[in-house]
């Protein structure tokens, strides 16, 4: 799930959601989620489906990193507008 939503690809991430592995808020290794990913590459589409689906917006990554903080740290002003309006 996390390298489809870096990939940004709506559509795969919407079918393996659905027929695959439902956990939105799965982490990996690093404790990064689904959304932590998206809002990195700026896949805003990818981000409001998560957050639909019921991604947690203020999970924390191992180094204390929010899905926030990454949106900001790649200049993605458009995730972070629409994370801060989903109460990150």
């Amino acid at each position: 799930l996390l390298q489809l939503c870096a990939i940004g690809n709506l559509s795969k991430v919407q079918s393996y959601v659905v027929h695959t592995f439902s956990d939105v808020n799965f982490r990996d290794y690093d404790r990064r989620t689904a959304l932590h990913v998206a809002s990195s590459e700026g896949r805003l589409d990818v981000v409001k489906y998560l957050v639909s689906k019921g991604a947690k917006v203020n999970r924390s990554d191992r180094w204390g990193g929010s899905p926030l903080d990454d949106a900001h740290r790649h200049r993605h002003t458009e995730v972070a507008r629409y994370l801060r309006g989903r109460g990150a």
